[in-house]
């Protein structure tokens, strides 16, 4: 397999008849203040690479418009034996008419397995969305799709096109989907579920929708399809900052409860309103889930508390295959006792090898945190270790003797004390 690393635009000092030959291509060009006729030496170069297998376009931060973005279509449209590509173009001027000739891509190339497009930050809107969908609906063998479309006005009228894509690539096991700051709202978030309901082969399942106003509907919608995805063994949902309460969290936990084969989840509530309540019933979800060896949770910004701590404490004590953790708590009401039932739990989770924990900005003081630092020291497998605290809220004395007894953890290799 013959491989080709592009880091400059001099492509004039590439010679055409052996470039051809490759199969595998990366493009890093970056922030390169690529002009029109930059993108034309590119597109002649690729347009003859008939053995190409696998490419990578890196071509972020470069003003590249519509115009550009058609003549690079319609290059890459003939590489017909493409299985793995990967197109990168955040942060340039691509309007609808870029858009949809990137979808003839799509149309042309049906041997595609694996697809990352990454578009953020750029002037796709609703139909400019719809029609990359479109033309993705072609790759039939699709096995992997990334999509990152992040600040780029797609609206629910966009997410209509992707939810009529998603059910027509039924061989899809792997779909990462970030749609932050589109203005989906309920609708989209409804539509969306409809066709993730189907995707019932998917093993690994990614989704961003933060800053969406899609609130507690929403998420209910989305819940009702994720309890159909049985043979997910890997979860990540970012729900930053969605108007999330309490019904739309119980709604989630009881589909993540049918979810046995989870061995991996990630979950962010950052800046909703789930309170105690809806922590207790998500960490609930998941006691019996015999498989879980991963999980991070962030429910910083949420107005949580001791009894949160408590029933949080009291579940992770009954997963015992967990050997990576990750806890934001930031931003909340955690007081001493707060954190003396988590550190107890702690330490009954006895395969934690990994341990992530941001507990800035709460109400515990210096005891507290003395009394973690403490318990810390006794964990037996604890290899990887980050602890965020507020340094503010500690005299110079109390930091010093947190981070000497969290130094006496056996075999700690990786260590990380942050002061935010």
């Amino acid at each position: 397999m013959l491989k080709y690393k592009i880091l400059d635009k001099q492509f004039e000092d590439i010679v055409s008849s052996s470039f051809q030959a490759h199969t595998d291509i990366i493009v890093e060009l970056n922030n390169s203040k690529l002009e029109t006729q930059d993108v034309q030496k590119l597109c002649s170069l690729l347009i003859n690479c008939k053995n190409l297998l696998n490419l990578e376009l890196n071509l972020n931060l470069n003003d590249i418009n519509d115009e550009s973005t058609q003549e690079l279509s319609s290059a890459l449209s003939e590489c017909i034996n493409l299985q793995k590509f990967v197109l990168s173009l955040e942060e340039n001027k691509i309007g609808v008419q870029g858009a949809t000739s990137l979808a003839n891509i799509f149309k042309q190339l049906s041997n595609l397995k694996i697809i990352t497009l990454q578009m953020m930050q750029n002037i796709i809107e609703s139909q400019g969305f719809s029609d990359i969908c479109f033309g993705l609906a072609n790759c039939t063998q699709l096995q992997t799709l990334n999509l990152d479309f992040r600040w780029n006005q797609i609206k629910e009228q966009g997410v209509q096109g992707l939810a009529q894509a998603l059910t027509k690539l039924t061989n899809l096991s792997n779909l990462s989907l970030n749609l932050s700051s589109n203005k989906i709202k309920i609708q989209g978030a409804t539509d969306l579920s409809i066709a993730l309901a189907e995707c019932v082969n998917l093993k690994s399942l990614e989704l961003n929708i933060g800053y969406n106003q899609i609130g507690d509907i929403g998420l209910q919608q989305l819940a009702s399809a994720l309890s159909k995805l049985i043979n997910l063994q890997t979860l990540s949902m970012d729900l930053e900052r969605n108007k999330i309460g309490v019904s739309g969290v119980k709604m989630l936990s009881d589909s993540l409860a049918i979810l046995q084969n989870l061995s991996a989840l990630t979950i962010s509530f950052h800046f909703n309103s789930i309170t105690n309540e809806g922590v207790t019933s998500i960490i609930s979800a998941l006691e019996k889930h015999s498989n879980l060896q991963s999980l991070a949770l962030n429910i910083s910004f949420n107005k949580v508390g001791e009894q949160a701590a408590i029933d949080l404490g009291s579940s992770l004590i009954s997963i015992t295959k967990l050997s990576k953790l990750a806890l934001n708590l930031s931003q909340n009401d955690f007081s001493d006792s707060s954190l003396k039932a988590i550190a107890a739990a702690l330490t009954k989770c006895a395969n934690i090898s990994n341990l992530a924990l941001n507990i800035c900005q709460n109400k515990f003081d210096e005891q507290g945190l003395i009394h973690l630092g403490s318990v810390l020291k006794y964990f037996s497998n604890l290899q990887g270790l980050e602890i965020i605290y507020g340094y503010h809220q500690f005299e110079e004395k109390t930091q010093q003797r947190f981070k000497s007894l969290i130094l006496k953890t056996r075999k700690l290799i990786n260590l990380s004390v942050k002061q935010s």
